[in-house]
């Protein structure tokens, strides 16, 4: 069995009690780590994901660099969440 380290990225909004999740644009993301040239393995597509052989640090970089751009995350968001009252 091998273990592979994962990362799950959202943009995460919080508004009064509410907590708003938007899911990170595989797509996108896929053109941006083939024009920034990252290493991936070769079975990997917009369907299946990407497994990039990047270090965290190179990761973080780009994504660092990208928080800008609005095509970086969905428009419409994954989850919303409302806090519940206390009684």
């Amino acid at each position: 069995m091998t273990t592979l380290p994962a990362h799950f990225l959202f943009r995460v909004e919080f508004s009064d009690n509410i907590m708003t999740l938007y899911n990170f644009e595989v797509e996108s993301f896929g053109k941006r780590a083939k024009k920034r040239k990252l290493r991936q393995l070769e079975e990997g597509d917009e369907d299946k994901g990407y497994i990039l052989l990047n270090s965290t640090e190179e990761l973080a970089s780009l994504i660092k660099s990208q928080l800008k751009d609005k095509t970086l995350f969905s428009k419409e968001p994954l989850y919303t969440s409302t806090k519940l009252k206390e009684d």
